[in-house]
């Protein structure tokens, strides 16, 4: 009996000792991330130098020999320096001459006065004294290229030239390299100009 109550004040005597000298528990800090702020870049559009959004015909498009271009920048330009900054050349560096007009306060066009020539390449360009309504200048010279369409011409025929022979009942074909007439329906098509002479005359 003595040496279990001497054990039991012993075990409470150690207790103690360790209570006493145990500090209290301190929490770990956490790591605390601090957020990362993007910044907020915002580029003010007058600092932008004004520049071609659109052009008619479009890039891979041939040009009409009797077609105007048209040219749409981002925003509405000064029409007078735009105009004057603008010249047409032809295939040999010679300017073409025309008239100047604007659709609308951002779309500038040109039409020659004068047919231009097939399978020929046109360079238009906009001098850096072209400028937006707000007296912004073009950064640089800007260049746009036009080439025109081939000459009209016979791409086949039907029945073939010389042929010996031929059923007189046979439709005559010609095939021409580009359009020559609007896409009708059949009803319309006599309204259309007809483009072929026989000699001798044939009824058809």
């Amino acid at each position: 009996m003595n040496k279990r109550l001497s054990l039991s004040i012993s075990l409470l005597v150690i207790a103690s000792f360790l209570l006493t000298n145990c500090g209290p528990v301190t929490a770990v800090p956490g790591v605390t991330q601090t957020p990362q702020v993007t910044p907020d870049v915002q580029v003010q559009a007058d600092q932008i130098a004004p520049h071609v959004v659109e052009q008619d015909p479009p890039v891979g498009q041939r040009l009409e020999l009797a077609s105007g271009i048209r040219v749409t920048f981002d925003r509405a330009m000064d029409q007078a320096k735009t105009a004057e900054a603008f010249t047409l050349l032809d295939s040999q560096n010679e300017p073409v001459p025309g008239k100047a007009s604007w659709t609308d306060p951002k779309t500038f066009s040109f039409q020659p006065d004068s047919k231009l020539k097939p399978a020929s390449v046109y360079q238009a360009t906009f001098s850096t004294s072209a400028a937006d309504a707000d007296g912004k200048p073009l950064e640089e010279e800007l260049g746009l290229e036009f080439t025109t369409i081939d000459a009209l011409a016979v791409g086949q025929v039907f029945p073939i030239h010389d042929a010996e022979e031929v059923d007189s009942q046979t439709n005559v074909t010609v095939i021409f390299n580009h359009p020559v007439v609007p896409l009708k329906i059949k009803e319309e098509q006599t309204d259309l100009p007809q483009p072929l002479a026989f000699s001798p005359e044939v009824a058809g």
